[in-house]
């Protein structure tokens, strides 16, 4: 009995010496992966949306059924894999010196497609793939030291990023089989757009430092690759915040 209160004793001790023991500032700091932001205050800075993105069998509609923003694509038959890569759905132009340290959106994000199949047999290769992505255009990246990573290009003004909030669906369809599928969510930056995640996508801290001093525009767009399908829409709107 002695014996186990005197280890119970020994743990509230820990206990009490880890509460008493407290994190300092540059302990916090080292852990973090977005130290810049730390404290900061987050302003609001607008809402951008962009128009639709259509695919249809015909893209006739009657009239107030689509906007002048709207992208339709023709459809040419449903057995047909269409690729969807339409730029500049909607944009907005910032000041320089918006952003200090990072640059923050929530986007919300809306679809629907049909999956069709029009055959007397299953198939196996029904596709919906969705992906937004923006682009941040700055005269800073006009730089020649602005290097894509990947293609070795220059950036040339203007770099593409994705929102990480893909949807993509791969299936089987019975014969005649059909499916109308709408999703409406809302994905979060997690660190959002800073100098630390520029650098690793091939712009020098010294054009990171320029490209958030200077007038910064953001564009919508959309790309995606539908197979089996009679039709589809997608958009989506940004809150974009910032400190």
């Amino acid at each position: 009995m002695k014996r186990s209160i005197f280890f119970v004793l020994l743990m509230l001790a820990g206990t009490v010496a880890a509460q008493d023991s407290k994190i300092t500032r540059k302990e916090l700091m080292d852990t973090m992966e977005d130290a810049d932001s730390f404290g900061k205050t987050v302003n609001f800075l607008g809402v951008v949306r962009g128009g639709s993105v259509i695919a249809d069998l015909t893209c006739v509609f009657g009239p107030g059924e689509v906007t002048p923003e709207d992208r339709c694509i023709t459809i040419p038959s449903t057995s047909t894999l269409v690729t969807i890569d339409e730029r500049n759905l909607g944009s907005i132009t910032l000041p320089g010196n918006t952003f200090k340290t990072n640059i923050y959106m929530i986007p919300s994000h809306f679809f629907d497609y049909e999956f069709v199949n029009e055959t007397a047999g299953q198939v196996n290769d029904a596709r919906f793939n969705y992906t937004p992505y923006i682009t941040i255009e700055s005269a800073a990246l006009n730089d020649p030291s602005a290097i894509d990573p990947v293609t070795h290009a220059p950036l040339a003004g203007k770099l593409d990023i994705n929102l990480s909030a893909a949807h993509n669906i791969n299936r089987s369809l019975a014969a005649n089989e059909f499916i109308h599928e709408g999703f409406t969510y809302s994905r979060a930056f997690i660190a959002g757009i800073n100098k630390p995640s520029l650098v690793a996508m091939g712009v020098p801290l010294d054009v990171s430092d320029r490209m958030f001093r200077q007038p910064m525009t953001i564009k919508m767009n959309i790309k995606g690759r539908i197979k089996r399908i009679d039709f589809a829409q997608m958009f989506y709107a940004i809150r974009i915040l910032g400190n």
